[in-house]
C-alpha cells in the first residue's frame, strides 16, 4: 500500500509540475508552454521553464519569480508588469521582447539577447547583465542600480536612460560604440573664402581635444594630427595637395557623426 501511494504521488507531481520537452513545448504548473502561449497572469514562479520555446506568448503581469528561464526563447514575448525578480533568464533569447515596467531585480541577465527589447521603466536593479546584448534596446525610465553590466553591449541605437550616458555605461564596465568622426581639409587664399579639399571618416581610440594641420611646401602634403589630451598627438592622415600659388592657409576641422 505505501509503494502504491508513493507511485500516485509521483504521478500527481509530474502531472502537476510537468517539464518541458525537447521541442521546448510541455505542461508546467497546469499551464501549457509554447510559442503564442496565452499565460497573462500566470503564476510560474519557480518554475523549472530551462529552454521552454515561448517566442511570442503573452506572458503579461506573470509571476515568473525566481523561475529558470536560462536559455529560453522568449523572443518577441509580451512581459508588461510580469515580475521576474530573481529569475534565470541566463543566455535567453529576449530579442524584440516586451518588458515595460517588467521587475527584474536580482534577475540573472548573463550573456541574454535582449537586441531591441523594450525595457522601458523596467526594473532591473541588481540584475547581473554581463555579457548581454543590449543593442538597440530601449532602456528609457530603465532602474538600473546595482546591476553588474560588466561585458554588456550597448550599440548606438540602444536609447539610455535620460539620466545615464555612454561614460557612465563605460564605468560599469559596458562594451559603448566608439564615436566616428568626419574630418574635413579646406584651402584659402584669403581666410574668409575657404574650398573643400578632402572629407573622410574617421575612428579614433578616444575623444578628440584638438587638432592641429601641417602643410609642407617642398612636398606639397598636408598632415592632420589629432590629441586627446593636448600633449600627445597622433596622425590622422598625410596627403598630397594640388594647391597653386594663391593658396596661403589651410584648416581642418571635425564634427562628430
Amino acid at each position: 500500500m505505501k509503494n502504491l501511494l508513493l507511485i500516485f504521488s509521483v504521478l500527481l507531481s509530474t502531472s502537476l509540475f510537468g517539464q518541458i520537452g525537447p521541442d521546448g513545448t510541455g505542461t508546467v504548473n497546469g499551464y501549457s508552454i509554447g510559442p503564442g502561449a496565452d499565460l497573462v497572469g500566470a503564476d510560474l514562479s519557480g518554475a523549472n521553464l530551462r529552454y521552454a520555446d515561448l517566442r511570442s506568448a503573452n506572458l503579461n503581469y506573470a509571476d515568473l519569480s525566481d523561475a529558470d528561464l536560462s536559455f529560453a526563447n522568449l523572443s518577441g514575448a509580451y512581459l508588461t508588469l510580469a515580475n521576474l525578480d530573481g529569475a534565470d533568464l541566463s543566455f535567453a533569447n529576449l530579442r524584440g521582447a516586451d518588458l515595460w515596467y517588467a521587475y527584474l531585480s536580482y534577475a540573472d541577465l548573463r550573456g541574454a539577447d535582449l537586441w531591441y527589447a523594450y525595457l522601458s521603466d523596467a526594473d532591473l536593479s541588481d540584475a547581473d547583465l554581463s555579457d548581454a546584448d543590449l543593442s538597440g534596446a530601449d532602456l528609457a525610465g530603465a532602474y538600473l542600480y546595482g546591476a553588474d553590466l560588466t561585458g554588456a553591449i550597448i550599440s548606438s541605437t540602444t536609447i539610455l536612460p535620460s539620466n545615464k550616458d555612454l561614460a557612465w555605461f563605460s564605468s560599469q564596465g559596458a562594451i559603448i560604440p566608439q564615436q566616428g568622426y568626419t574630418i574635413e581639409t579646406y584651402s584659402s587664399t584669403d581666410l574668409v573664402n575657404w574650398s573643400l579639399i578632402s572629407s573622410e571618416s574617421f575612428l579614433p581610440s578616444g575623444d578628440i581635444l584638438s587638432l592641429k594641420t601641417i602643410y609642407s611646401d617642398t612636398s606639397n602634403t598636408l598632415e592632420t594630427h589629432y590629441t586627446e589630451d593636448s600633449t600627445n598627438w597622433s596622425l590622422i592622415k598625410s596627403e598630397a595637395v594640388n594647391s597653386n600659388e594663391n593658396t596661403l592657409f589651410f584648416k581642418s576641422q571635425v564634427t562628430p557623426q
